[in-house]
């Protein structure tokens, strides 16, 4: 399932927040010096990106819904650190490596708090997975930390386990306990879809595969619709349990999926290498 979407700018994410804090579409254009058609754009894009109602009129009010509340909290962090990575650029910008992240981890590394070191030492690059890895391999990337698709031992000397779960929306009390489990699957030969692929190959469990998604947006749209259920790094589903409250975990086996931290070695020093893995593995802990 392709995503119309897209992913959310900066320009979004201010425009909102400006609405969010002052309660009305009027207001926010004003001071954003845009039309009101323009500002309310920006807000049917960020719902329909986040699948959350984030604003209700109600009369002539605008109200903010609770979802609204947190996502203000959460995206103000994010527009601040985006804000200081643009200030970067401006000093001594081309000196610095490019690093490789997938926007769920770094999301992760942004609650944790203490990334100010990271921003400043590397150009920081958030897309999904699979496209970081083709990055890498063309050499876009110096270093590269995301998911990765293996079923044994690998050569790689920087790798840890991350604990992923079944994740997905029960809506008006569903119960897909005594049935068939619907499932959400990424396309093939991603890291995702290889964990639940393996999963679901090696356990005599009925299921019926009731979507594909090609990205994590779209993958985490179709998690909040309610039709099924899909693995997710732990970390991941945390981040999404304070957005959805309906979230569950119907299957509590423990699947063990890869991280791995790539590096060029003629380019990284080997002590930078060992401090940034240790950090990483430290977070998702």
């Amino acid at each position: 399932m392709s995503s119309n979407t897209g992913l959310l700018t900066l320009d979004n994410i201010r425009v909102v927040k400006q609405v969010l804090l002052k309660r009305s579409l009027t207001q926010a254009a004003t001071d954003l010096n845009m039309t009101q058609p323009a500002v309310s754009f920006h807000v049917k894009k960020f719902e329909k990106t986040v699948s959350r109602r984030i604003v209700r009129r109600v009369g002539n009010e605008l109200r903010v819904s609770d979802d609204g509340l947190k996502l203000l909290d959460i995206f103000e962090r994010m527009y601040y650190l985006q804000s200081k990575i643009e200030l970067l650029f401006e000093e001594s910008w081309e000196k610095r490596m490019t690093l490789g992240i997938c926007p769920d981890f770094f999301f992760k590394l942004v609650n944790n708090g203490g990334i100010g070191w990271l921003i400043h030492q590397y150009k920081i690059v958030l897309d999904q997975p699979k496209k970081l890895i083709d990055r890498y391999g063309r050499g876009e990337l110096d270093l590269l930390f995301c998911p990765i698709c293996s079923n044994g031992k690998n050569d790689l000397e920087f790798v840890v386990d991350v604990p992923f779960r079944w994740v997905g929306t029960v809506l008006d009390g569903g119960d897909f306990q005594n049935t068939s489990i619907p499932v959400i699957l990424e396309e093939k030969g991603t890291p995702y879809s290889t964990i639940a692929r393996n999963y679901l190959m090696q356990r005599d469990l009925e299921y019926s595969v009731v979507a594909e998604a090609n990205s994590l947006e779209s993958l985490t749209s179709l998690i909040n619709s309610g039709i099924g259920f899909a693995v997710m790094p732990k970390f991941s589903i945390d981040r999404l349990k304070l957005l959805n409250e309906n979230l569950i975990e119907p299957l509590r086996d423990e699947i063990v999926g890869r991280f791995a931290l790539f590096h060029r070695d003629k380019d990284t020093k080997a002590s930078e290498v060992s401090h940034l893995f240790e950090t990483f593995a430290g977070a998702i802990g």
